[in-house]
């Protein structure tokens, strides 16, 4: 699939993989806020592309995911690979098992493994 990406005759571009067998679901603890530098940054390519009116929507910023949730799979040839989720689904997975566990991460970590699994 790789050299098919850089193929210019075909281009693949999009492919779906289903490993054959998935070993584990890993949770690792990351940081809690968001770079502030990153975060300026943000703003101020927002500020610019606004630089003659003021802008509609203010700069908003979610709430940091305090986990980074991964797969870690075998494919058919048995090569095995570690992959992060990251889609908004995993996060709101995590922040529906926080408000039921009523902020207890441990408990709420642990749903969210029992869920994916």
């Amino acid at each position: 699939m790789i050299d098919e990406s850089k193929n210019k005759d075909i281009c693949t571009s999009l492919a779906v993989f289903k490993p054959s067998k998935i070993l584990d679901f890993t949770i690792e603890e990351v940081e809690r806020e968001w770079d502030k530098a990153k975060l300026a940054k943000l703003e101020a390519e927002r500020l610019q592309r606004n630089l003659f009116k003021q802008p509609e929507n203010p700069f908003d910023v979610v709430q940091k995911l305090p986990y980074k949730f991964c797969y870690l799979f075998e494919d058919n040839q048995g090569k095995q690979s570690k992959l992060m989720i990251e889609d908004w689904e995993i996060g709101q997975l995590y922040w529906n098992c926080i408000a039921r566990h009523e902020g207890n991460e441990t408990k709420a970590v642990k749903d969210v493994r029992k869920k994916i699994l």
